[in-house]
Parts: C-alpha cells; structure tokens; sequence
C-alpha cells in the first residue's frame, strides 16, 4: 500500500517535502503516448463542436461521478456513491466527463494482449472525499483496475496521465485569505495518484496539464484508438503547462510565491 499521506500537514510543509524519484516510463517501438490537445473553448472553435458530437455518440462513455452510480456498478464502473469518485471499466470505447473543479481526473491505456486493440479506462475523483473519507476503497479499487490493466495489456505499451484539479489562492474567487485547503488538496491528489500509479505500474505518471486558478471547470475527451486526450479548459496560463510528479511539491510553492509577489 501506498505510504499514508496525513491530513494534518499544512501547505508550507507539504511544499518542503522531497518526493521520490520515480521509475521511467518505456513505450516499445511503434507504440506512442498519450497526446494532449489542450486548450479553451475558444482554441478549439470549429473542433469543439465535432468533439461535444463524439461525447455524445451512444459508444462513447460518459465517466460521469455526478449519476448517482446506481447502474454503473452493473456495467463495470468502480465508485463509492454520489459524487466521490468514479472510475470506468477497461475497454475499447472512447470515453468523456466533464465537471472537473477541484476533481482530477487519470487516463490510463494499453494494447490487449489478446486482441492487439487499443484498450484504456479513464477515472473522475473528488479530493475532498477520496483523500479522507473515501480514501481506502479509493486506493483499493484503483489498485485493482490498474493491476487488470497491467495484466491485460502487451509488455511496454501502458501510458497514463493525469489532469484536472483547482489551486485557487487564498483570498481569491471568494476564498477566505487564510484558507489554504484546495492548494493543498492538489498537492495531497497528485502525491497520491502517483504512489499508487508507481506502485502497480512501475513508473511515475506524466501530469499533462496543470491545475486551475478560476473557479470553472475541465471537460475531457479521450480517444481510445488514437490515444488522443481533448482537454478543455477555462483558460489557459501558466499553470496549464504539463510536469512530472515529483516536482509537485516544488512547483507548488513556486506558484504560491509567485502569486504572492503578485498580490504585494
């Protein structure tokens, strides 16, 4: 099991901690990563509304942690009720959601051992709840869904990334100046996605793009046989830019000073 990440901790120290270096990640020959299309409503103009079409053909899934869930156990999603987290079953299909605030969001895919395909499952979560309440059937079902992954797939052709979450600073969009919880609440979600990730698969993640500073949303779009993610966001900054895992805790008190210079 992953080490266990304490609640108690407050940004600064979380922001001082030294992250582990994490395995590389080896796609063999012919195989290539997740590619990301990122940008706002307005970059992708024309494409947005071919995408939104995609979303909506009945093939594609709609990895939706706001259905009550009640049917999605029956077709293979993973989740813990209402809107705390949920994750899709590993198949062919293309697969969206959107409604990412403060949720991040994990694409993982492979090529099936047995029928050459592109293979992939994409996961929708809720830090307030997977990193407290929730947080061991998390850890459990997400364990099991990359381990069916890892077993179903051909040798070296797993990619993963994560994206989504908020880093709103206090003070800002009606947060209180001393309430530092959703920064912190993005550096505990990808301090443990990636121990979770590295210890099923190996390897660290790649974040392919970095957290929010408005109060808006992600939508996600992935295209199962290109390997292609469609992410559109509210705007796109800085902190759109894409990084590896164990830099988070650095990088978070870069964006923290950084905004503080800003604000004085």
């Amino acid at each position: 099991m992953p080490k266990e990440i304490p609640t108690t901790e407050t940004f600064e120290e979380i922001a001082t901690t030294e992250q582990e270096n994490g395995g590389e990640r080896i796609l063999r020959e012919g195989v290539h990563p997740i590619v990301a299309c990122i940008g706002s409503k307005k970059d992708f103009d024309d494409q947005l509304s071919e995408i939104k079409s995609r979303a909506r053909n009945p093939d594609t899934k709609n990895v939706n942690y706001s259905d009550f869930a009640i049917n999605n156990t029956k077709n293979g999603f993973k989740h813990a009720g209402f809107e705390t987290y949920v994750i899709s079953p590993i198949d062919s299909s293309n697969k969206w959601s959107t409604g990412f605030y403060d949720c991040t969001g994990i694409v993982a895919v492979g090529i099936d051992k047995e029928t050459g395909k592109e293979i992939s499952f994409m996961s929708h979560q809720d830090p307030k709840l997977f990193l407290k309440k929730h947080k061991d059937v998390f850890i459990n079902d997400m364990l099991e869904r990359l381990k069916d992954l890892n077993n179903r797939s051909e040798y070296q052709t797993i990619d993963i990334t994560i994206f989504g979450g908020n880093f709103l600073f206090p003070g800002t969009e009606g947060i209180d100046e001393n309430d530092k919880s959703l920064m912190e609440n993005y550096l505990y979600s990808i301090n443990l996605l990636s121990k979770i990730i590295k210890l099923e698969l190996g390897f660290n993640p790649d974040i392919i793009s970095g957290p929010k500073t408005v109060r808006n949303c992600d939508t996600a779009y992935f295209d199962n046989d290109n390997r292609r993610l469609y992410l559109v966001k509210p705007r796109i900054d800085i902190f759109s830019q894409p990084f590896e895992p164990d830099r988070i805790n650095k990088i978070g008190k870069y964006w923290f000073e950084g905004n503080k210079k800003q604000q004085s």
